[in-house]
């Protein structure tokens, strides 16, 4: 299934999870149909997280997913609101994004999952990779287990 997986440094993550960061912003949208799957990808960061897990440190795993069901340009919302939505300082967005509009991913029907998944459950296609079969479009797609989180996000299969 076509899904998304999207890389987010911890403390963010830490205010998804908690229900504080409703909306998500990014530079790039996806070209896909919504809904989507969005996987939260947690970076290796300088900044551990624990949040939810005990003593596990999340750092470098997938630890939840939400549906995108809706993008919304950032021009739409007033500074105050969009800044409170993502939970981000006006001194971050304009070091993020500079004078340029973005999009605003929104957040709904968060899944913090019991048992954080790692990077090689997911798939993105690739030349020359293991073969899979799509039995809805009776082709052979390669596919290949990731190694890497990406800087923003990509598609992946899972």
């Amino acid at each position: 299934m076509k899904s998304i997986l999207i890389s987010i440094k911890p403390r963010f993550v830490a205010k998804i999870l908690n229900g504080e960061k409703t909306i998500e912003i990014r530079k790039t949208k996806p070209n896909v149909d919504l809904p989507i799957d969005v996987y939260i990808y947690c970076t290796n960061d300088k900044n551990i997280y624990r949040g939810g897990y005990g003593d596990k440190i999340i750092n470098g795993k997938v630890v939840a997913k939400f549906t995108l069901k809706r993008i919304s340009n950032t021009y739409d919302f007033y500074e105050k609101e969009l800044l409170e939505l993502a939970q981000i300082s006006d001194d971050e967005l304009f070091k993020y994004l500079g004078y340029n509009d973005a999009y605003a991913w929104h957040i709904d029907d968060l899944v913090i999952f019991d048992k954080p998944k790692e990077l090689n459950e997911f798939y993105n296609r690739f030349p020359k990779a293991d073969k899979r079969f799509d039995g809805v479009k009776g082709k052979m797609l390669a596919y290949k287990p990731l190694t890497k989180a990406p800087q923003s996000w990509c598609y992946v299969e899972i």
